[in-house]
């Protein structure tokens, strides 16, 4: 994803994610592989190359081989028994493999209970069908290969389990921790549950030695998307190769299956720099996700604040709000009103601040009835929009992301009043050359 640079056109301007805030330089995960169907029998086509062994045997360690986690200045989920299981992805899901093992983490961190995610129920949700493109189907298409080798990224997952798995699950946040130091983000990991990072895997680059498994490199690119589960502060920078200048690495959970590297796991070290660093957390409260858009993709900003609204119709219990931030304490107002856009009953409202930029909920004070109804959502800063139709290329294959809007669907409040974002001169009342879809608000019933 190209990082676009902030410009104000008059008071409003619409901004790619990348450059509302400190996650400027995002990259879409692509893991490029050959077209091929999925058996259940089927080798994964990746970069999993064994990883050649410097020490093999146990008797041959040094007696000072270094152990994790003793000397207290690390932490682990696996020690600390909120391990989940590894996977072995299929071609270029990596990505899915990633998302499914941080929301099984901190499931289990958090609610004392473990789940099991297919990986591929996120693909299947992101993409549809095998070969199959639907103009009509807004969102994301893997166009000219499969959607099991097109890659994806960040920008995928949320806008899929987003509105649910097939299992029920339902995203209720996401949290960006790219900008953060080190110590925050390990203290995001003993909070949360483990999150995905994005770096670049080149099989040459790892080194088993004792036993474990490493990798330093410093490339800026990404192309591997994988879940870090702990880290050690203390683990001995000569253990990479190249050595490390300083001590210090993060455990990594990989899906290449059990069988490569240290048992499925790695050590990164902390000179190795990666992005796209994302906590999740899901739900199995809602039963039904209402929204209009495909994916949030663009940002509307002006002085103040941005007020958007989508109108709905559908009977049922409304119980919290989705919607997106892109800065760290962004705060959000939601109203629900009975009714189209104006006159209706207020039925309820919230306000919340967000500490990570991303997806998140927000929660009513208290379930209420609805069939007819307008959600209207206040944004301290920037407000959250579907941009323009748009195709990512990713070698001979491409994401193509399809977005539109009806008339009487999402709404923008300018000057005092209303206007429809699916106006044909939204763009000319906004004051800039790109024109927004749907605002991106979602219902969630229970």
């Amino acid at each position: 994803m190209n990082k676009k640079a902030l410009s104000i056109l008059l008071i409003v301007t619409i901004l790619m994610l990348s450059s509302c805030s400190e996650q400027a330089g995002r990259t879409e995960i692509s893991d490029n592989f050959e077209p091929s169907e999925l058996t259940e029998d089927t080798t994964p086509e990746t970069s999993q190359a064994t990883v050649q062994a410097t020490e093999t045997a146990g008797e041959d360690w040094p007696e000072d081989r270094y152990i994790p986690f003793v000397s207290g200045h690390g932490f682990s989920l696996i020690e600390e028994g909120y391990g989940t299981e590894v996977t072995d992805q299929y071609q270029g899901t990596c990505w899915a493999h990633a998302a499914a093992t941080a929301l099984e983490s901190n499931y289990l961190l958090c609610n004392g209970e473990a789940i099991d995610i297919e990986p591929n129920d996120i693909v299947y949700a992101t993409y549809g069908h095998v070969g199959v493109s639907d103009p009509d189907r807004e969102g994301f298409h893997a166009m000219m290969y499969s959607m099991y080798n097109v890659g994806g990224g960040p920008d995928q997952v949320m806008a899929s389990i987003s509105n649910g798995l097939e299992d029920g699950l339902v995203l209720t946040n996401t949290m960006f921790y790219d900008g953060l130091t080190r110590e925050q983000m390990q203290e995001a990991l003993r909070t949360y549950g483990a999150f995905t990072v994005a770096y670049l895997d080149v099989s040459s680059d790892y080194y088993d030695i004792y036993g474990y498994t490493t990798l330093n490199n410093h490339s800026f690119w990404a192309d591997h998307a994988v879940t870090v589960v702990g880290y050690d502060d203390d683990f001995p920078g000569k253990y990479f190769d190249p050595p490390a200048d300083t001590n210090g690495a993060w455990l990594v959970q990989n899906s290449f299956s059990d069988r490569w590297g240290d048992g499925g796991y790695f050590w990164l070290s902390y000179e190795t720099g990666f992005q796209d660093s994302m906590g999740l957390t899901g739900s199995y409260d809602y039963s039904y996700v209402l929204s209009y858009d495909g994916a949030n993709s663009r940002w509307i900003v002006r002085d103040g604040t941005v007020t958007l609204a989508n109108v709905f119709e559908y009977e049922g219990t409304l119980g919290a709000v989705g919607t997106y931030t892109c800065e760290p304490g962004q705060e959000v107002t939601v109203r629900v009103y009975e009714g189209e856009l104006t006159g209706g009953e207020l039925l309820a409202e919230v306000t919340e601040s967000f500490e990570y930029p991303g997806y998140h909920t927000l929660v009513l004070d208290e379930p209420i009835e609805v069939s007819s109804f307008t959600v209207v959502a206040e944004y301290e800063g920037a407000a959250p929009v579907e941009g323009e139709s748009q195709e990512q290329y990713n070698g001979d294959s491409y994401i193509r992301f399809e977005a539109s809007s009806e008339p009487g669907q999402s709404f923008i409040l300018l000057d005092g009043g209303w206007a429809d974002l699916a106006s044909e001169d939204i763009n000319v009342l906004l004051g800039v050359g790109l024109v927004p879809n749907n605002a991106c608000i979602k219902a969630l019933f229970l």
